[in-house]
């Protein structure tokens, strides 16, 4: 069945991947909307399946231009609050006025239905479109990844320190990480994305402990990491060890 999916943010890492899984599929076509289309490839702008919408998160007009004829629109904003509540509210606004049918909101995240307000700042304004989405007219979606394992693995974290290759978590070592990997959210996203009985939360997680992580990457360290199962499951990790 051909599908139009907007997808806001389109110039961002996560955006890429879940743009490169939708176009997996033949008959999805993409629009993209973003500040600065000259950041993309050629082999994207150049792409007949694909048409790019300029615009800033506050530009009503452009946002309206940008959902237009889309079956469903998929927020990869990544910025400050401002940008992640507001500017969501604004697409979201777009999306109820041109009938778009269902939001996938910016979330990707750990489960924030069960963190109170001020326990996760960043994720405050999450909970703030979870509620907004609730009072208008269009089907909201969250997806809920964990963390991102590339960004797991950064120094943005301050877990793996990879210079004294030490890592540090909270409890025994043996509850459940919620992670998943780009790559498979990006999948995640547009299986969703694709599936119009599609709404509400969705969870895509892996399985994976912290110590079975540890052994894991220090056995596959050569060799391709393997496919994650996503799970329900959910852990709190914080002490040091050396590997």
């Amino acid at each position: 069945m051909a599908q139009t999916v907007g997808v806001a943010g389109f110039t961002g890492k996560f955006a890429s991947c879940v743009v490169k899984s939708l176009l997996q599929n033949p008959g999805v076509s993409v629009r993209g909307f973003c500040r600065d289309p000259s950041k993309l490839p050629p082999s994207v702008t150049a792409s007949s399946r694909i048409h790019i919408v300029k615009g800033e998160f506050n530009d009503k007009d452009a946002l309206q231009s940008f959902v237009t004829g889309t079956d469903v629109v998929i927020c990869c904003y990544l910025g400050n609050p401002e940008l992640m509540s507001e500017g969501q509210k604004l697409l979201i606004d777009a999306c109820v006025a041109k009938n778009v049918p269902r939001y996938i909101a910016g979330d990707f995240s750990v489960d924030i239905t069960n963190i109170p307000y001020g326990a996760l700042p960043p994720k405050d304004p999450c909970k703030d479109i979870m509620k907004y989405l609730e009072s208008r007219d269009i089907q909201g979606i969250h997806i809920l990844i964990g963390v991102f394992m590339e960004t797991f693995w950064s120094d943005f974290m301050q877990i793996w320190d990879p210079r004294q290759k030490k890592l540090s978590y909270w409890g025994t070592g043996h509850e459940i990480w919620e992670s998943t990997t780009y790559g498979t959210a990006a999948d995640y996203t547009a299986a969703v994305a694709m599936d119009t009985t599609a709404v509400g939360t969705q969870h895509c997680k892996s399985t994976t402990t912290f110590f079975e992580l540890v052994c894991e990457e220090k056995s596959n360290s050569n060799s391709p990491r393997r496919s994650q199962k996503p799970s329900r499951n959910r852990g709190d990790i914080r002490q040091g060890l050396r590997l």
